[in-house]
């Protein structure tokens, strides 16, 4: 049994998220110091805050849908790092969490309400922020090669989206064993990217392509072979658009 103002949280007792008390008065949206508190955004949402004081932590409550990709985006006034923690409806367990980074993408696995926290690490009372929330929408193909990859068919191309940032896109074709395979990749919107070939086994590297480059590859035995294709070349941020595999 836990004290007042505690919750059980699997076997020891934890701050209530929901019994707080904030004073802040640095903006408008103020108190938001804690989940309970939180300012509720709707997608398209951009609110300009104050840090203060220099520790200040802004809270905010989100309705959001299962299978749906969504987006926290901070802009900032100054050279400062963002905390950016998104967390399930008790508050506490963990989402995902982006340190340091002033975007956070996530895609959602139940439909209901969700709660984020932002703060900054060496921020000085005043600075200001604008805090961007958007729904992007499905995510068109799954991201990992082991979530069921989107089959490719020989001769059928398929017109493919990277939709947001760090989004990649997981495909297969299924191989004979002894026989050579052209795979061919072209850009559509998007400025730049790549895609990687693994064997059956689901971790084995064999292959590296790069836009209208076509890859060759021989395979030893049959089977499924995955395909994953990915924005920019090391740095995806910024990387958005369509292309062809």
């Amino acid at each position: 049994i836990c004290d007042a103002g505690y919750v059980d949280k699997d076997g020891s007792c934890q701050h209530d998220p929901f019994q707080c008390v904030d004073d802040n008065v640095g903006d408008s949206f103020e108190p938001d110091g804690c989940p309970a508190l939180g300012t509720l955004l709707s997608a398209g949402d951009e609110d300009a805050h104050t840090v203060i004081p220099a520790a200040d932590v802004d809270w905010y409550r989100m309705n959001v849908v299962a299978g749906h990709i969504y987006r926290l985006k901070v802009v900032h006034s100054q050279a400062i790092d963002a905390q950016m923690s998104v967390f399930a409806d008790d508050a506490a367990t963990l989402v995902k969490d982006e340190y340091p980074s002033d975007v956070v993408v996530w895609e959602s696995t139940v439909t209901g309400l969700r709660y984020a926290s932002v703060s900054f690490a060496g921020a000085s009372a005043g600075a200001t922020y604008t805090l961007y929330f958007n729904d992007l929408g499905e995510d068109d193909y799954p991201n990992a090669i082991i979530d069921a990859p989107t089959a490719l068919t020989l001769s059928a191309p398929i017109l493919g989206d990277i939709q947001f940032e760090f989004d990649s896109d997981a495909f297969a074709f299924h191989g004979l064993g002894g026989r050579i395979y052209r795979l061919d990749f072209s850009l559509g919107t998007l400025s730049d990217g790549s895609f990687s070939i693994y064997d059956a086994d689901l971790v084995t590297y064999l292959s590296l392509g790069y836009p209208d480059i076509p890859i060759l590859v021989k395979t030893v035995g049959a089977g499924d072979f995955p395909v994953l294709v990915t924005p920019g070349t090391g740095n995806w941020r910024g990387f958005v658009g369509t292309y062809t595999v």
